[in-house]
């Protein structure tokens, strides 16, 4: 509840419980009908929501920096979701792979040091899931070594790993969005 200093005049509290009645009224009543044109989210968020990640490919010995940050892809299979728009959006990588992290100016450098005596952040991984805009889709294409595998024993691995990608994003969407 709103409480007004003891000298404030009538008129000034009527006002602003006249204001606060007239914004908030109108939008705290929702639609029966949530079909309605301009309700609900749109067309492209379901889109960008539903996509599943299909093989870009196989790879090894890749690099990939974005800011700060460096990701080598040493060993593994890079999945994209469809284009929406003209990009990809969502990336999942399975394999080993390691980030690094450079401090952005030298007082994050000097508590990294005195933290834990080193001048970057290291960490390997198995997996990601990147979220992007831009041409990251493409510096990504770029690193595939070798194209996904089709049919034989070969498709079934293939069909495991890409419903391990549906798998992760799917639970990361999950994570995010709860």
């Amino acid at each position: 509840m709103c409480s007004f200093p003891a000298g404030a005049p009538r008129i000034g509290r009527r006002i602003v419980t006249l204001l606060a009645a007239a914004l908030f009224l109108p939008t705290g009543v929702a639609s029966a009908d949530d079909d309605e044109p301009g309700l609900g989210p749109p067309p492209l968020y379901d889109e960008l929501r539903e996509a599943e990640p299909e093989p870009a490919g196989h790879v090894r010995g890749g690099r990939l920096w974005i800011d700060r940050f460096e990701f080598e892809l040493e060993r593994g299979d890079l999945f994209l979701t469809p284009p929406v728009g003209d990009h990809a959006h969502a990336a999942v990588f399975l394999g080993r792979g390691t980030v690094r992290a450079w401090p952005p100016d030298g007082v994050e450098h000097q508590q990294l040091r005195k933290l834990i005596d080193e001048d970057r952040l290291e960490e390997e991984f198995e997996r990601f899931v990147f979220w992007f805009t831009g041409d990251l889709d493409e510096r990504l294409r770029a690193l595939v070594t070798d194209p996904p595998a089709r049919g034989g024993r070969g498709g079934r691995a293939a069909r495991r790993q890409r419903d391990r990608a549906v798998d992760l994003l799917e639970d990361r969407r999950e994570s995010l969005l709860e």
